[in-house]
C-alpha cells in the first residue's frame, strides 16, 4: 500500500515519454484509454496520485484511509471527484469515445 504513495510522492516509476503517437500507427481504443488515464494521473498532485493508485489497486476504502491518514468518507468523496475530473479530462482528450456519461 505504501509503495503507491511513495512512488507518487517521489515521482518514481513515472514515464517521461508522454503519450504522443505522432509517428506510430493509430492507437486501439484500449491503448488510447490507457494513455488518457496515464496522462491524467501524471497531471495530479502527489496526494491525488496516491489516492488514485490505491483505488486502481482495488484497495478498500478503509485501507486507503489508513494509508493516507484521512477519513473513509473523505476517501469516498475524493475518489468520486477524481472520477468526474477523469471523465472531463477524457472528453477533452478523446471526444469520440463514450466515457460513462450518465
Amino acid at each position: 500500500m505504501r509503495v503507491a504513495r511513495a512512488a507518487s510522492v517521489t515521482g518514481r516509476n513515472r514515464s517521461t515519454t508522454g503519450c504522443t503517437t505522432s509517428l506510430r500507427p493509430a492507437p486501439t481504443p484500449r491503448c488510447r484509454n490507457s494513455c488518457v488515464l496515464q496522462d491524467f494521473i501524471r497531471t495530479r498532485a502527489p496526494f491525488e496520485r496516491a489516492l488514485l493508485l490505491l483505488h486502481l489497486e482495488e484497495r478498500s476504502t478503509r485501507e486507503i484511509a489508513e494509508v493516507l491518514g484521512i477519513g473513509e468518507s473523505n476517501v469516498t468523496t475524493r475518489i468520486s471527484r477524481l472520477k468526474q475530473r477523469l471523465r472531463d479530462h477524457a472528453r477533452i482528450h478523446c471526444p469520440e469515445a463514450d466515457h460513462g456519461t450518465r
